[in-house]
């Protein structure tokens, strides 16, 4: 009977199979997982930059635009809080001649929009520069009215009461961008705007 007992064991027992499929199967879940919100991480941070790019590039061509107005009569330069607009010289292969560009917010679509309309034909030419967009706001520095020595910051001017303004700031809102900043200076840049 001593004999019976005394086998010689070569191989696992069935309980000792299911502890290690057991911790193998803790283990593997661990790392899918890690690796799955690394995949999720990585898609939300490339559609962030995607979209700070997009933005950054619209702003730098509203910057190159508004700095390259033309005073002009026949077309003042209107300059509210949720848009702008202004007499240029397009560079539009289409448009010919001065035309009328404006800068908003399209309610419709939540898209931040350009457009020209040209002084010599009744066609305007409208195109989406970034979508979605939940807020665009502009405001402007300008010498203020009780001390001449100092500037500050409105949401709106007439170029004909208040007409020295020296910078624009554009503020603009997305989804995945909480907002983003661009001013832009016209001349000197004054000290109250620092």
């Amino acid at each position: 009977m001593l004999s019976i007992m005394r086998s010689n064991k070569k191989g696992f027992t069935f309980i000792e199979i299911i502890i290690s499929v057991l911790i193998f199967s803790v283990i593997a879940v661990g790392i899918y997982y890690a690796f799955g919100s690394g995949v999720i991480t990585s898609r939300r941070l490339n559609s962030e930059s995607r979209d700070h790019q997009q933005v950054a590039a619209a702003l730098d061509l509203m910057a190159d635009e508004i700095a390259s107005f033309v005073p002009s009569e026949k077309v003042k330069f209107t300059a509210e809080k949720n848009s702008l607009s202004f007499l240029k010289e397009p560079y539009l292969k289409n448009v010919r001649g001065p035309a009328k560009a404006r800068f908003f917010l399209n309610e419709a679509n939540n898209a931040l929009t350009r457009t020209y309309e040209p002084l010599d034909s009744k066609d305007v030419i409208s195109e989406e520069l970034f979508s979605p967009v939940k807020a665009l706001s502009f405001s402007y520095l300008c010498k203020n009215p009780q001390d001449p020595n100092s500037y500050e910051w409105v949401d709106s001017f007439d170029p004909e009461n208040r007409p020295e303004c020296r910078a624009i700031k554009i503020s603009v809102t997305t989804a995945q961008i909480q907002e983003k900043i661009v001013v832009l200076y016209a001349g000197v840049k004054p000290d109250a705007a620092a």
